[in-house]
């Protein structure tokens, strides 16, 4: 088979030699590429757009971040160990379907730890319904968010956007509030950046504020101060609930999405990007069954998946079923159903 050879070459002896030449710098150029790579996706896993591992543990009165894992037995309901201590029987999950459905609570407590994994793994893979006109705001690649700017869920110049999360990447806050007039709110305690206003036209504020569940002060990289959704909204004096609520906060979505979804008010659209903490987490039935328990909050909130999308590079072996899985899913929601959950006293 001729292989081409460039219009710069004469002859097969030259362009052999060149060839030899720039083979060992090309091979170098990938190298470098691909190492610059893995450092960028090593530091994207390990360092927190919102919450830190590093220099995390309590230094006197506040807790620090890792006080307070969600993956570390944090916020975990009670009911969750009451309905495995009552499950006798092992529920069959059929996965032979087009469509992954959660089954209700009871039934996955009765799952074993290897079907919830498989469960998860598969949920939060599958579309469940379609938005006529999705987007991408922001990077192509990290960074970058789909939203549904069908106008039942986004109205220009009327629409409102908390993104919690930035890591110095303000590329989808910046492009929301200019396609589409949005007034955009940008939260991260972790970029040692103070408080200040961005744009006016379009309008974004960045906010030297991270979300928790409860309202208190982190150690972090340093000091962080931690508002509830409810508090956020009273400080800013906004009465009703933004129109789309962006969550990328290394794995701090699961102490947050409970309180979020107690909310009287909720968002037309949810953006979020889930993460496991680590391989170490796999094997804990209490903790699968608590990240599902909250996936099928929000399906029974009446909130459906449009797109989603599996960080490749973000994976690590798991140590119940010994497969590799992925440990960050970015998904984004529309809520188009009716809330369906059991109504609490």
């Amino acid at each position: 088979m001729r292989s081409a050879v460039p219009s710069s070459c004469y002859g097969v002896e030259t362009c052999s030699c060149h060839s030899k030449m720039r083979s060992p710098y090309l091979k170098m150029m990938i190298i470098g590429v691909a190492v610059v790579f893995a450092l960028l996706t090593w530091n994207r896993i390990h360092t927190s757009h919102l919450f830190s591992k590093q220099n995390t543990k309590s230094t006197g009165k506040n807790p620090g971040i890792d006080d307070l894992n969600p993956d570390a037995y944090q916020n975990i309901p009670k009911g969750i160990y009451t309905c495995m201590n009552r499950t006798t029987k092992n529920y069959e999950y059929n996965f032979n379907t087009e469509l992954y459905l959660l089954p209700g609570k009871d039934e996955m407590c009765a799952m074993t730890m290897q079907d919830l994994e498989k469960l998860y793994q598969m949920y939060l893979s599958t579309v469940q319904t379609i938005c006529k006109r999705p987007i991408r705001l922001g990077n192509r690649n990290d960074g970058g968010w789909d939203l549904c700017v069908e106008k039942q869920f986004l109205t220009p110049g009327k629409c409102q956007v908390y993104s919690f999360g930035i890591n110095y990447d303000f590329t989808f806050d910046d492009a929301v509030a200019k396609d589409f007039d949005c007034e955009v709110h940008s939260f991260d305690p972790s970029m040692n950046q103070e408080s200040y206003q961005r744009s006016t036209k379009p309008f974004v504020y960045f906010h030297d504020v991270g979300i928790a569940s409860k309202s208190r002060n982190v150690i972090g990289n340093k000091e962080w101060r931690m508002l509830n959704l409810k508090d956020t909204m009273t400080e800013l004096g906004h009465k009703t609930i933004p129109d789309v609520i962006k969550m990328d906060i290394e794995y701090w979505e699961w102490d947050v999405l409970p309180d979020l979804l107690t909310s009287s008010q909720l968002p037309k659209q949810l953006a979020i990007e889930y993460h496991l903490w680590d391989a170490n987490y796999t094997n804990k039935k209490v903790l699968w069954l608590h990240r599902l328990w909250i996936l099928k909050d929000i399906y029974d909130a009446g909130y459906r998946s449009f797109w989603l999308n599996r960080n490749l590079p973000c994976t690590f072996k798991s140590k119940a079923t010994l497969d590799y899985i992925y440990a960050c899913h970015e998904v984004s929601y529309v809520r188009t159903e009716n809330d369906v959950r059991p109504k609490t006293k």
